[in-house]
């Protein structure tokens, strides 16, 4: 039977806005947090138990607690009898814990120009994260495991919103860094089938550092507004993977942030009564 799922979060937050100059403004805030999930109610998929049950290495010769929930058929020759039901009931796992740091600034200021006798104003914002730990426990201590790092849980990742402002014009920009992320590493080097001559291989396990940069500008009256942009302006695609080392759909890396539709524009209008 499953069991209430349960959490503890402690957060802790300073900012600061300078008080020294009129020039310009800057804030920061720094906040830590500290999350720890108990029997957190998860639906495996059919890859998830067979993997765990036959290539766990922290539970050899099939002894993982998932293996009772592959069922094969009780007739015929015992070492061809084939999967019958693969039980997908949702379960709890043991415990899930995430720790890190989040990092914000803002900086703005009127720059020293002023066309038609409008000033330039200009905002920074930054957004950065450091996630050191992201623990999962699934039965119990010995397979407890640190995916902070790993591909979809990203140690470090930074974001950066720069605007422009001159009378009823706006210019923005958006900027995104993926970091480089790796899982553990994979089993070793073996004779790859799929490749003539078979050559000594093992499962690609690491995407590089990716960056992504949206632009636009925008014109904003007191009842309309009119905007067009460029998402992703450098085409940017996601990063492969092996088909057994992340989620991935043709090898792309997916549910991780990445973006899947490629350089793409738009036009967008709003009007007020």
């Amino acid at each position: 039977d499953l069991e209430p799922e349960t959490s503890r979060t402690w957060t802790l937050t300073a900012s600061m806005e300078q008080p020294w100059t009129d020039a310009f403004d800057f804030d920061i805030a720094v906040s830590y947090y500290n999350i720890q999930l108990e029997n957190s109610v998860e639906e495996p998929d059919t890859g998830v138990i067979l993997g765990e049950c036959y290539s766990d290495p922290e539970f050899p010769g099939l002894s993982s607690p998932l293996c009772s929930l592959v069922t094969r058929r009780q007739t015929g020759d015992p070492a061809l009898r084939q999967i019958a039901n693969i039980d997908l009931t949702f379960f709890n796992i043991g415990e899930i814990t995430a720790e890190g740091f989040d990092f914000n600034t803002r900086f703005a200021m009127d720059l020293p120009w002023a066309p038609s006798g409008e000033p330039v104003n200009w905002t920074l914002v930054t957004s950065t994260s450091w996630q050191y730990e992201q623990e999962r426990q699934v039965f119990g201590p010995e397979d407890r495991d640190d995916n902070a790092g790993e591909i979809g849980f990203p140690e470090f990742y930074f974001r950066a919103g720069s605007t422009f402002n001159w009378g009823n014009w706006t210019v923005s920009s958006d900027h995104r860094r993926f970091p480089i992320q790796e899982n553990d590493p994979a089993d070793s080097f073996n004779a790859n089938p799929f490749v003539v001559g078979r050559p000594i291989s093992r499962d690609f396990e690491a995407v590089p550092v990716v960056w992504y940069h949206d632009v636009s500008l925008s014109y904003n009256q007191d009842n309309f507004s009119i905007s067009a942009g460029v998402n992703n302006v450098a085409d940017k695609q996601p990063p492969q993977i092996d088909d057994s080392r992340s989620p991935q759909r043709n090898n792309l890396v997916s549910s991780a942030g990445y973006d899947f539709f490629g350089r793409s524009y738009f036009v967008a209008g709003r009007v007020t009564f």
